[in-house]
């Protein structure tokens, strides 16, 4: 958290002023006081103003969403590699007699790619390679031209490559390269655009414009072609993707936004959460949230409301041009339906969920115009808006700092003395210790709450004083590892109900450094 951020990079302000190193044995050591440091901390401090708002009242609330799942698109819509192997000849004893620039092989193939459970009929490529490897002995040089029909790039241009395969001597000319299908929109309904999963190519081969002469090839001169379609990657897709259902058992997603908070508990009166279903698919489907559990480190508690075990329709997205409007299938949990209040005080980290989505229930009711786009997938998020009001208990906090340890050597000992104005409706406790848990440098330090009036609001600040020493023993281990980690405890004042956090709140400080120091010079 920005706060424990704050006051560490405080703690050790003086220690990382500049002191210049030098190589002769020649030392002493140096008693110096330091200036005195101010700082101000608000809740945008405290907490990430990115989860945080402020009411007219200047109040704050709590207003964040979390992504639970989203739909892997290539769970849905994934293409195989593919090799395609082509083998020609003339097909006369006699052979044929060649000019410069004649075309002797022109093979359409339709080729189908092995696309389980979906019958595509338009996609758009955003990552692919044709991998090519050519091999001639036809004692001459050829141009081979490879043509994928109806696959078109955003500048409208169509994917023909055109490659010159050098003379054949002794032994066979060979070629190997790729070319990337990055941005192509191919279609995929074949020659006579009646199929799916099916790639219309075209390939050429005739004698080099630049050959001197005529030249006769025969049944004896060949050129194989091997192509292979790798690492296909889908951008947006067209065409049935069948009645496909997936399941998902106790998967677990961070809830980055809490994870900070490691024990303790709050106790809230008021939340409200929107469970947001989006289906960005041109696809019809039901769904249903199995299971939805709130997992912190001391417990797991499943969500409670209608939602829950039941089955639910999904109308399909819509798409006018290139526009995808995505159906949104939206839920409100709060105190009178559900759990929820008793699932957000559980503080969770992560959350554990199980789901049913089964596409096309009906069937192919589109007539092969499903449509997906990685930009607007299957989805389910959770949006958290509370007041940021609450009763805490024994609510504990941790973070690891690192200490920049670039002058820690040059510290022997010392201590920092600490004045701190707290303007907030909370008690806390603090405590200081290296990672290795080896070295506390300060426990049980009460940082005492403001002076609340009887609306609950912080009427006056209360100051409190810390000490912070640091011992040859704490110095020596900030050398052999420069993070600590700082914990802090909040508590309510006794008496009072849940209290509000307005965003004038804030905690002042003013410190003073005693160091002793090691001076070396040459």
């Amino acid at each position: 958290m920005k706060f424990l951020t704050k006051i560490s990079l405080i703690f050790f302000l003086i220690s990382l002023i500049s002191c210049k190193k030098e190589r002769a044995p020649l030392s002493w050591n140096i008693d110096a006081i330091a200036p005195l440091y101010y700082g101000n901390l608000s809740i945008n401090d405290l907490l990430s103003d990115s989860i945080t708002q402020s009411n007219p009242d200047h109040s704050v609330q709590l207003n964040f969403s979390t992504n639970i799942y989203r739909l892997n698109f290539d769970s849905l819509v994934k293409i195989p590699d593919t090799t395609m192997e082509n083998h020609y000849t003339i097909p006369f004893s006699a052979g044929i007699n060649c000019a410069p620039g004649q075309i002797f092989v022109s093979q359409p193939e339709d080729v189908s790619l092995s696309v389980n459970d979906v019958e595509l009929t338009q996609v758009k490529i955003k990552e692919g390679t044709v991998h090519y490897s050519i091999r001639s002995n036809i004692p001459g040089d050829v141009v081979y031209d490879y043509t994928i029909a109806n696959a078109i790039n955003s500048s409208g241009d169509s994917f023909v490559k055109t490659l010159t395969v050098p003379a054949a001597n002794s032994n066979f000319s060979n070629l190997t390269g790729s070319f990337s299908l990055a941005g192509y929109t191919i279609d995929l309904t074949g020659t006579n655009q009646n199929s799916y999963n099916t790639l219309s190519t075209l390939i050429q081969i005739k004698l080099s414009e630049n050959h001197p002469s005529n030249l006769t090839i025969t049944n004896q001169d060949s050129v194989t072609i091997i192509n292979t379609i790798s690492n296909l990657q889908v951008e947006y897709a067209e065409g049935y993707f069948g009645n496909q259902v997936t399941s998902i058992a106790n998967n677990k997603n961070e809830l980055k936004q809490l994870q900070s908070i490691i024990g303790g508990s709050i106790d809230i009166n008021q939340v409200n959460i929107d469970l947001d279903i989006i289906n960005g698919i041109g696809a019809d489907a039901k769904f249903s949230i199995n299971n939805l559990q709130s997992i912190s480190s001391t417990s797991a508690i499943p969500l409670t409301h209608p939602i829950i075990g039941s089955e639910n329709h999904l109308n399909r997205a819509q798409k006018s041009g290139t526009d995808i409007t995505p159906f949104l299938f939206s839920t409100n949990l709060n105190s009178n339906n559900s759990n929820i209040e008793q699932w957000i005080e559980n503080l969770p980290d992560s959350i554990l969920y199980s789901l049913d989505l089964e596409l096309n229930p009906l069937g192919n009711v589109s007539g092969h115009h499903d449509f997906i786009n990685t930009d607007a997938p299957f989805e389910i998020n959770m949006g958290i808006d509370m007041p940021l009001s609450f009763i805490a208990n024994e609510l504990v906090l941790v973070d690891t700092i690192t200490v920049n340890a670039e002058n820690i050597a040059q510290i022997i000992k010392g201590k920092m003395l600490f004045e701190i104005e707290n303007g907030f409706p909370l008690q806390a406790e603090l405590s200081l210790i290296n990672k290795a848990n080896t070295v506390e440098l300060f426990a049980n330090n009460v940082i005492n709450s403001g002076v609340v009036d009887n609306q609950g609001i912080v009427e006056q600040s209360t100051t409190s004083n810390c000490e912070v020493i640091f011992s040859e023993a704490a110095i020596q281990e900030l050398n052999n590892d420069n993070q600590l980690i700082i914990k802090i405890t909040f508590d309510s004042p006794s008496g009072y109900s849940t209290l509000n956090i307005y965003d004038y709140y804030s905690i002042q400080f003013k410190s003073i450094a005693d160091f002793t120091y090691q001076n070396k010079i040459q």
